[in-house]
């Protein structure tokens, strides 16, 4: 009997690993894929060097100064933008009409600024120009 018995727990015991039991296993849910950044024409956006609301504070400017800088401010750096986008590959026209622009902000402001303003002006625009890696100019004055 007890042979029996171990021949039926045996078989039984066969037939188990032989079958084939069917197990769902769910997949892991769908993982959104990283978009990559779009590239904007191979350029770097910069931030202006210059933020002209901590020159209007530097320089002590009144409202009315305040009011004309900005908008002269503001204005040349709209000009300049839109040098740089027109003179794409032609860097000297580029550095030329960006210069002109310069200028006549300059020369717009010494009607603005006191002349202890104005040499406080320089002093900001060239110790930025030092720290960009470039040459001291004077801005009008």
């Amino acid at each position: 009997m007890k042979n029996i018995i171990a021949l039926i727990f045996v078989t039984i015991l066969i037939a188990s690993c032989g079958s084939t039991k069917e197990t769902i296993v769910e997949a892991p849910p769908a993982v959104e894929e990283a978009q990559p950044a779009p590239q904007i024409l191979n350029r770097k956006i910069k931030k202006p060097r210059i933020d002209a609301e901590q020159l209007v504070a530097q320089l002590g400017l009144n409202e009315l100064q305040e009011k004309a800088f900005l908008e002269m401010w503001y204005k040349t750096q709209d000009d300049m933008m839109n040098v740089r986008q027109e003179h794409v590959g032609d860097k000297d026209a580029m550095i030329s009409k960006m210069k002109a622009i310069r200028d006549e902000r300059n020369a717009g402001l010494k009607s603005i600024l006191t002349d202890a303003q104005m040499a406080k002006y320089n002093e900001i625009m060239n110790a930025n120009r030092k720290k960009m890696g470039g040459a001291p100019i004077k801005h009008g004055g």
